[in-house]
C-alpha cells in the first residue's frame, strides 16, 4: 500500500470513526439536511472561516418528517452531516497537496527534508491535536446533554479550519 494510500485510510478513519459520525454509506441512506454544494462553496471561498456552520444552523430549524434539529439529538445530526462534508473536502485538499508536494520533491535540486514526510508528520500531529482538544471539551461539559453538540461543534470548527489552513498551503 502506498503512504498516500495510508494517509487516505488513515484521514477517512478520522473522519469516520474519531468524529463520531456514521459512515459514508450510511450517510447516503439517510436524508442530508445540510446542503453539500453550499458547503464546499465555503469551503472553497476566500473566508471559508466565515461560513462554517451556516448549514448545521439552517439544519437545526428544520422540524420535518419527524426530524427535529432544535433538540440534542437533531442539533448533533446536523453538526455531523456538515462535518463529514468537511472530512471529506479535507481528505481531497490532503491528496491534492500530496501529489503537489511529490511533484515538488522529485524536481528540486537541494533537498533536505522531504516536504511529503513532513507533511505527514504535521497532519498525524493535527489529528492527535484535534482529538485531545475535542476530548477536553467533551470532558469539561461530560455531566449534560450538551457535551454531544460540544463534541460536534468542536469536530467541525478545527476540520473548517484546517481545510482552510490546507487552502492556503496549496495557494503557496
Amino acid at each position: 500500500m502506498s503512504k498516500a494510500n495510508c494517509l487516505l485510510r488513515k484521514t477517512l478513519t478520522a473522519t469516520c470513526v474519531v468524529f463520531c459520525i456514521t459512515t459514508t454509506e450510511a450517510i447516503g441512506q439517510e436524508t442530508l439536511y445540510v446542503d453539500e454544494v453550499k458547503v464546499i462553496t465555503c469551503a472553497t471561498s476566500a473566508s471559508p472561516m466565515t461560513c462554517v456552520g451556516n448549514e448545521a444552523n439552517h439544519c437545526q430549524r428544520l422540524h420535518e418528517d419527524g426530524f427535529d434539529g432544535g433538540t440534542t439529538q437533531g442539533i448533533s445530526r446536523c453538526i455531523d452531516q456538515e462535518t463529514l462534508i468537511w472530512g471529506e473536502i479535507l481528505v481531497k485538499r490532503e491528496m491534492g497537496l500530496l501529489k503537489q508536494l511529490s511533484e515538488r520533491d522529485s524536481t528540486s535540486f537541494a533537498q533536505i527534508v522531504s516536504r511529503v514526510e513532513s507533511f505527514k508528520e504535521a497532519q498525524d500531529v493535527w489529528l492527535a491535536y484535534q482529538d485531545a482538544e475535542c476530548r477536553l471539551r467533551y470532558a469539561l461539559t461530560q455531566e449534560g446533554t450538551i457535551r454531544f453538540n460540544t463534541l460536534s461543534s468542536c469536530k467541525l470548527t478545527l476540520t473548517a479550519a484546517r481545510v482552510a489552513y490546507l487552502n492556503e498551503l496549496a495557494s503557496n
